[in-house]
Parts: C-alpha cells; sequence; structure tokens
C-alpha cells in the first residue's frame, strides 16, 4: 500500500507549481471581487452624495421649486447614466415639460407649447395611465409609441418614466433618455423612484405654503375689516411693541451663540443703511460706525450683502480683494465677517452682520442661525411697520370719533365742532396750525383757528379774504378748481414773490412753508375749505390728505338740519355698540363663544327686545348655541328639536330663505309650528336674520318680544350687522384653525425633511458603518414623535438584535427573541405598527413587554416595523414616561425613516447585521 502510494505521489516541483497556480488565481478572483466591491462602494457614494446634495438645494431653495426640479432631474441623468432627463408636471391643458436635462433645442422647440394626457403613445402617458414606473426598450421598435417628431428631435431609443404618485394619483413623471438602446437596471429604477420621490416632497411643500399664504393674506383682509372702528384701534394701540429691544436681544444673541466679537443690524433708509442695533462695540465705536458709509457698496461686508442680496461670508477680510476698510483696523479689529441681507418680499430692508477680531470662519450652521434671525428680524421689523399703521390708523378713527362727539353733544353748533376738528387734524398731521374757511361769496371767512396765540389773534383781527383782492393766492385757486390743492413751499408761489400782503404775513410772520387746503362741497357746491400749515418744507402724506379730506366731509356734514343730526346720534349709538363688540372680538380673538355671547347680548340691548338665540353650524348640523334671556327649561327642550330648513320656525324660514324673516305675531302665522317652542319661550314677535358665508347661512341669530310689537327696519338693518359680525368672528375662528393645521402639516414636514437629511448626511459620512445611521434614526425619532427614548432593533436569525439607541433606558440584552411577548416583537411578526397607551397596563399581550416597562417607568409605547421587499428586517420602539398616545402623524414619520436607511441597508445587509435572506 505504501508503495502504491509512493508510486502515484507527485514529484515535489509539480506540488509547488500547482499550489502557486492555485494562489495566483485566488489572488486574482480576491482582486477582482475587490475591485467590484470598490466600485459598488463608489457607485453608492455617488448616489448618496448625490441625494444629500439634492437635499441641501432643497433647504436651500425652500420654495424656490425650480431650482430643486432641476437638480433633480439632472441628478437622476447623472447616476443613471442617462442622456438626458425631464420632469412633466400638471396644468389645466395636461402634462407640460417642467424641467429638461441635456435635451437638444430642436426637442425644446417642439415641446415647449406641447401637453402630454395619459395614454400608451408615449412613456409619460403610460406612466400617467399605470400610475407605476414604466420602460421602453426601444421606441422605434413600439408599435404603440408615436412621439416619433419629440423622438427626431431627441435621439433617444430607451425610455423609463416614473410617476410622481400623491395619494395614490399621479401629478408629473420623471422621465429618463438613452440614445442606445439599453434598460435600466433595477436599481436605477428604484434610485429614479427616489428622486420621483422628493421631486413630490418639493412640489407638495410649496403647494402647502402657498396654501398658508392665502389663508393668511385672507386672515389678515379679515381682521383689517374688523379693526374698522376707533374703539377696537385703541385697545391695539394699548399693546405695545418694542422693536428696538427685540432687534438689541437678535444681535446679542446672534454674536454671543455664534462666538462673535461684535454684531451690528442696519435698517434701511432711502438709499441710506444706519445703524439699528448693535452689541459688542463701544460708545466711540458705535459713534464711528454710524458715521462711516451708510451706503452699500462691495468695499464692506454688510455692502456687499445688500447688493448682492445674499448672504456674505468673508473669513478673513484682510486677504479679500474687494474689502476697502483697512483704516477700520487701527480703531476696531475686524477680520472675519458674516453678512446677511434683511429681505421683505424680495426687498433688502436692511442687514445683519457678525464680526469676529480673529480670521476664523463661521460654521454653516452659524450662517443658518444668523440667517433664521435675521428672518426673525424682518418679521419684527414687519410687524412694528403693521403696528404702527394700525396706531396711525387708531389715531385717525379715534380723532373722527371725537369730532362726532363733538357733533353729537354740539347740534346746532359749528364753533365746537369745527373746532375740534382742527384740533385734531393739526396733531394728527403733525402741523403746527389749521384754519376752517366758509365761504361768503367771493370771500372767505376764518370761522375757527388752531394754533399759537399770536396766531389767532391775527386772524381774529382780519378773519376775511376777499379773493378779487388777493388774486393767485391759494384760496382763490382752490375756489376756481374745487379740488385739492396741496403746496410744498409756499416761498415758491407766485403771490408771495411779487409780495401779496396776506402771504407775506402767513409766510414771514407765521412761517408757514407747506400748505394743504381741502375742499368742503355739498352736492359738489364750495361752501369752504379746512386749510392746514407746517413751518417746515415737508409734504404730507395720502393718508394725512384722506383724514383731512374725511374731516371736510364732516364738516359739510355738520351744515345739515336737525334730523341728520339726530340720526347721526343712532347711527354713534350703534358704532358704540359694535366697537364694544368688536373690543370683546380682540380681547378673545379665538374664543367664539364668548364673542358670540357678547354679540347675543349687545344685539337684544340695542334692538329693544326681550330676549335671543344663536344658532350655529357644527359638522353640518345647526344646533341651538348661545342665548340671552330665556330659561332653562325652554333651552332644554329647543336643543332636543332638530333644525332644519323649513318654514315651520324662523330659524328654518331664516335658513330657507337666506333672508332676514320677521314674523310680527307668531300666532297669526300660519306656517310658525314650533309652538311648544313658542309656549315656552313666552314670545309673539320674532326676528331671524341669517349669518351669510359666499351667501351660504352658517347660522341664525334670533331676536323675540314677549308682545306683538314688530322690529323696525333700522332695527331689522342692525341686527343684519350683528349677524354680519357674528359671520365674520366664526370665518376668522374657520380660517385660524385652517392656517394651523396648515401650518402644523407644514413644520411637520420640514421636520421630517430636517431628519431626513441628518440621517443621509450620516449615510454620506459613514458608508460602511450603518451604527451612525441607526443612531441618528433613534435620535431623530425621539425629536419628531416627542418620545424620551428610542430603540433600533435589527433580526439575526430568530433574534432581534439591539443596534441603535437614544435616550435614558437601559436595554438587559443584546438579543432578543422574536416573540408577541413584546412591542418590537410583535411590530416585527405583525409587519405594521403596534401603538400600545400605557404599557403597564397591559392586560397581559406583552407579558415581557409590561415587566420591563415596569422597571424603567416608561408608558406609551409605539412599535414599527422595518420593511425591505415586503420582509421584517427589524423594528423601531420610541417610548414615553406618561401616558400620551402618538398622533396618526407621529406614527407616519416613524414609518418613513424605513425609506431613509433603506439603500444603505440594502448596500450593507451583512455589516448592518441582518441575515440576507
Amino acid at each position: 500500500m505504501a508503495k502504491r502510494e509512493r508510486a502515484v505521489r507527485k514529484p515535489p516541483s509539480t506540488r509547488k507549481r500547482s499550489t502557486a497556480r492555485k494562489r495566483t488565481t485566488a489572488a486574482i478572483d480576491f482582486k477582482k471581487e475587490i475591485a467590484n466591491l470598490r466600485r459598488e462602494l463608489s457607485r453608492s457614494r455617488l448616489q448618496q452624495t448625490a441625494t444629500a446634495d439634492v437635499l441641501n438645494v432643497i433647504s436651500r431653495s425652500t420654495f424656490d421649486l425650480q431650482a430643486v426640479l432641476d437638480r433633480l432631474t439632472e441628478s437622476a441623468a447623472r447616476l443613471c447614466n442617462a442622456d438626458m432627463a425631464a420632469i412633466t408636471r400638471q396644468d389645466a391643458g395636461g402634462f407640460y415639460h417642467a424641467t429638461n436635462y441635456n435635451f437638444s433645442v430642436d426637442w425644446v422647440k417642439v415641446t415647449d407649447t406641447f401637453r402630454i394626457q395619459p395614454g400608451r403613445s408615449s412613456v409619460v402617458g403610460r406612466a400617467l395611465l399605470e400610475a407605476k414606473p414604466v420602460q421602453i426598450a426601444d421606441v422605434l421598435a413600439d408599435p404603440e409609441y408615436t412621439y416619433t417628431e419629440f423622438q427626431k428631435a431627441a435621439g433617444y431609443r430607451t425610455l423609463l418614466g416614473v410617476p410622481l404618485l400623491r395619494s395614490g394619483q399621479p401629478i408629473g413623471v420623471l422621465f429618463l433618455g438613452r440614445k442606445n438602446v439599453e434598460l435600466f437596471t433595477h436599481q436605477q429604477v428604484k434610485l429614479v423612484s427616489t428622486f420621483a420621490d422628493q421631486a413630490l416632497i418639493a412640489i407638495e411643500n410649496v403647494r402647502l405654503f402657498d396654501e398658508v399664504q392665502t389663508r393668511t393674506e385672507d386672515l389678515r383682509e379679515s381682521l383689517q375689516q374688523q379693526t374698522a372702528t376707533a374703539d377696537v384701534l385703541k385697545v391695539i394701540s394699548r399693546s405695545t411693541f418694542d422693536l428696538q429691544t427685540v432687534l438689541d436681544t437678535l444681535v446679542e444673541s446672534a454674536a454671543r451663540v455664534c462666538e462673535a466679537d461684535t454684531g451690528i443690524i442696519r435698517r434701511r433708509e432711502g438709499d441710506d443703511y444706519p445703524l439699528a442695533a448693535t452689541f459688542g462695540l463701544t460708545v466711540q465705536q458705535r459713534e464711528h460706525f454710524a458715521s462711516y458709509s451708510p451706503k452699500p457698496d462691495r468695499g464692506s461686508v454688510f455692502g456687499r450683502a445688500i447688493l448682492e442680496g445674499r448672504t456674505i461670508h468673508v473669513p478673513d477680510v484682510l486677504a479679500d480683494p474687494q474689502y476697502s476698510r483697512p483704516r477700520l483696523q487701527g480703531f476696531v479689529s475686524v477680520r472675519a465677517g458674516l453678512g446677511v441681507p434683511l429681505i421683505r418680499e424680495g426687498n433688502v430692508i436692511g442687514v445683519f452682520t457678525l464680526q469676529r477680531r480673529e480670521p476664523q470662519p463661521f460654521s454653516q450652521k452659524q450662517i443658518e442661525l444668523v440667517t433664521s434671525f435675521a428672518d426673525q428680524a424682518v418679521i419684527a421689523i414687519e410687524n412694528t411697520r403693521l403696528l404702527s399703521e394700525l396706531r396711525e390708523s387708531l389715531q385717525q378713527q379715534t380723532a373722527t370719533a371725537d369730532v362726532l362727539k363733538v357733533i353729537s353733544r354740539s347740534p346746532g353748533e359749528l364753533e365746537p365742532v369745527f373746532q375740534a376738528m382742527l384740533e385734531n387734524a393739526t396733531r394728527i398731521c403733525e402741523a403746527k396750525f389749521s384754519n376752517l374757511f366758509l365761504r361768503e361769496g367771493d370771500a372767505f371767512r376764518a370761522v375757527a383757528v388752531h394754533g399759537e396765540p399770536a396766531y389767532m389773534d391775527s386772524w381774529q383781527r382780519e378773519p376775511l379774504i376777499v379773493a378779487r383782492d388777493h388774486p393767485g393766492v391759494p384760496l382763490d385757486r382752490l375756489a376756481r378748481t374745487n379740488e385739492v390743492l396741496h403746496i410744498q413751499d409756499l416761498t415758491a408761489e407766485l403771490p408771495y414773490i411779487e409780495g401779496d400782503r396776506r402771504m407775506i404775513a402767513l409766510v414771514d410772520s407765521a412761517g408757514a412753508r407747506t400748505m394743504l387746503l381741502v375742499p368742503m362741497l355739498r352736492e359738489n357746491a364750495l361752501i369752504g375749505a379746512i386749510v392746514i400749515y407746517r413751518q417746515e418744507v415737508r409734504a404730507f402724506t395720502d393718508k394725512q390728505i384722506e383724514l383731512v379730506k374725511n374731516f371736510a366731509s364732516q364738516a359739510v356734514i355738520a351744515f345739515e338740519n336737525a334730523r341728520l343730526l339726530n340720526e347721526l346720534r343712532e347711527s354713534l349709538q350703534q358704532q358704540t355698540a359694535t366697537a364694544d363688540v368688536l373690543k370683546v372680538i380682540s380681547r378673545s380673538t379665538f374664543d367664539l363663544p364668548t364673542v358670540l355671547q357678547t354679540l347675543v347680548e349687545s344685539a337684544t340691548r340695542l334692538c329693544d327686545a326681550d330676549k335671543a338665540t344663536i344658532t350655529r353650524q357644527k359638522d353640518g348640523v345647526f344646533f341651538r348655541a348661545e342665548a340671552y334671556g330665556f330659561s332653562d327649561e325652554f333651552m332644554d327642550y329647543a336643543r332636543t328639536v332638530p333644525v332644519v330648513a323649513d318654514r315651520g320656525s324662523a330659524i328654518g324660514r331664516a335658513l330657507l330663505e337666506r333672508a332676514a324673516v320677521h314674523i310680527p305675531d307668531v300666532e297669526a302665522d300660519a306656517d310658525f309650528t314650533f309652538t311648544e317652542g313658542r309656549r315656552l319661550g313666552g314670545f309673539r314677535t320674532i326676528l331671524g336674520v341669517p349669518m351669510l358665508r359666499e351667501g351660504v347661512p352658517i347660522g341664525v341669530i334670533t331676536m323675540t318680544r314677549s308682545e306683538v310689537r314688530p322690529f323696525t327696519d333700522k332695527q331689522i338693518e342692525l341686527a343684519t350687522t350683528f349677524a354680519d359680525q357674528a359671520a365674520i368672528a366664526m370665518e376668522n375662528v374657520r380660517l385660524f384653525d385652517e392656517v394651523q393645521a396648515k401650518t402644523r402639516d407644514l413644520s411637520d414636514a420640514l421636520m421630517y425633511q430636517t431628519g431626513s437629511a441628518n440621517i443621509l448626511k450620516v449615510i454620506a459620512s459613514s458608508p460602511t458603518d450603518v451604527g451612525p445611521v441607526l443612531q441618528a434614526i433613534a435620535e431623530s425619532a425621539c425629536e419628531l414623535c416627542e418620545a424620551v427614548d428610542a430603540s433600533v432593533f435589527l433580526r439575526n436569525d430568530n433574534h432581534l438584535t439591539f443596534s441603535g439607541h437614544h435616550g435614558p433606558l437601559s436595554i438587559p440584552d443584546d438579543k432578543m427573541p422574536i416573540n408577541r411577548d413584546w412591542v418590537a416583537g410583535r411590530a416585527f411578526l405583525d409587519q405594521k405598527p403596534v401603538h400600545v397607551d400605557d404599557l403597564q397596563s397591559d392586560d397581559g399581550d406583552y407579558l415581557w413587554g409590561r415587566q420591563f416597562a415596569e422597571k424603567h417607568g416608561h408608558r406609551t409605547t409605539l412599535g414599527v416595523p422595518l420593511l425591505r421587499e415586503n420582509e421584517s428586517i427589524g423594528a423601531i420602539v420610541v417610548r414615553r414616561m406618561e401616558v400620551r398616545p402618538f398622533t396618526v402623524r407621529q406614527i407616519e414619520l416613524i414609518r418613513t425613516f424605513r425609506s431613509s436607511g433603506d439603500c444603505h441597508w440594502q448596500c450593507s445587509p451583512i455589516r448592518a447585521g441582518t441575515s440576507a435572506d
């Protein structure tokens, strides 16, 4: 046997050569495998980097949708080795090409005005029709493809179309083309689908933003309507807003958080940008900054930010070729500079700058923080501007109300009325003195004068101006045109230059320079004029002119008879009552029951009614809500009777006719069937006025009288006004609730994008290590869902392995069995979220989970499976220490985290600690 073995044994040299060949072959195979892995890793990194770049574009161009879609289109083409790509979006005519990448000029011309419809004649049409990715291997060999003109212009052969789906409905298509016949791989199709999802998110964000902007504008208009009375504006004027404190706080906070030595905010005033707030400067340094170069130029950081309308970051100003402030270094050391423009509606209104004494660049996060502070500064400035406008309007309305009060107290006495007008006009319009003239033939008599004693005495001595004796003077010109006359500088007027005695006295003695004359017209006939003066050359604003015109109209009203004055008193009483109601509206802006209760009480009192109710709508059903004067017995009964649009009651009739319904005597009305309600309520006369929104009734205000005493037309009109106010209040609350909901949706979407971007950044920085990715997912899950603790488990054979964690709780074992005794295990097995409101109160479904919860103290628990190709590969678990269930939105946010790491897990299943099967 030994001989035979020796006989067949190869010589040593032969065995060595065979072993060497095997080793060489293995080395070559190993090198090939390494090369393949490196190519795969490079491709994965490229895809992750491109995805991160797209998300960066989305974050920088939040609502610049075109920039985002252009970047998505280009990235998809590059990463999938496509020769061209485009995105189609929908408009009224069909689907148009919103972006294009690398298409020929001829193709762009051919497709510019063309609209694609769902159908099988194109790849876009098929993707729209089937609502899923569609490929055409060769358009020239596809009998259904008919867009030959497009193909000739672009030269493509193979096409891939991926629909952009919102709630299952396509709103566009991302399609790629190749000039050679080569199908896209499954991995490339999935990657294009990811880009399509990102495009959908960007489109949806812009849509939500536009809706919020529209709702906000509607709400602002509604607010302006509500604040139309003087007493409401008084309440607004008492609410202080100190802009300087806000700007000081912003610049100080930005400097401290961003580790800057100094900070400056400048606000635009004409073409200059003077200092508005500073931090870290001495008094001398502040005075220096305040005095030098208030105009923007490219030689300074703040000037460059203003001129370019974008953030300017200079790590070292001394190394910057455009910097032209070297002499500044001797006064205050500035090396690193950051300038962020304050932009409102595309216009630069100021600039926010930070400086460091050392050439140390600001980080990206610090730049983003200063950008956020700049946005807050813009908001504060805008709020102050709006508040200033409101206060100005308040002054005008208050002055008008004061004049009307004088008119109501002085029927037939014109002097106190005129004097009140002049005092208010002079004060609000920032004038020095004023006159009110009444026309007497071709002369004008000063019947009221306001100003310094010497000025008033001069007009008492000589109150009359005869136009023929002073031709060309402002009053003479006013009499010829009957139009407002606004003179910027009286010294440039011809009568003054020619030495008219009255003009010389007015300018040289009284010091008048700018003059405003407003005619008082009655049926287009000039009966007088209000004239106000300034002692400096400074034009009156349009609002001030409108105010004086309003006073002139009131002066004309003062000439009317006693009947008109009595009607004015009555109108003033109603305005005061309306103001009281609006005060409540302003103090209880969105407390609808309080507002409506005040409305129903005020309406009852002012319309001389005994009782009243408000019926309003909730979830499509009308119910009796607020009431005044009715007994509990009546209200208990009334709330049991359904409110329907019919003729059996005043409420139903008002809903049916959508107009005021007045029943002088319900007992004499044959259609009135609400008899038990009449008996319990004890009324005979009833008035029902619908509250309408866009012509549709949303409620009814009803008022009753115990005796037969019909309401007057004015009372019905007043009740209609209260109904309108009630409708406005209800609409405001509805709009506010909608805006709040849209804002929450937008905030959630932004939070998710931020969390996903953070995860993708971690993926990009750790392409071969899944640990940081899972840690980032756990941290983001806690933040987005307001949880105290989060864990990520991955499957390893028959166990779930603890793979990522954020929070204070400790996990007892690295491996846990896959079973239904704990939340993660059940979510894994059921392949759907498992939500337990209180794990410590569980009745036995989660035996191990309850023991763990009792030990560590958490209560509400949510488990969401991690799925890949419809198979569970792990689970995410988030926990709260209190009983507070997670919202549907939060559960959906956790579920979406699967896609954030999906690509990473697919590329590295073994490194992630999971089985490949």
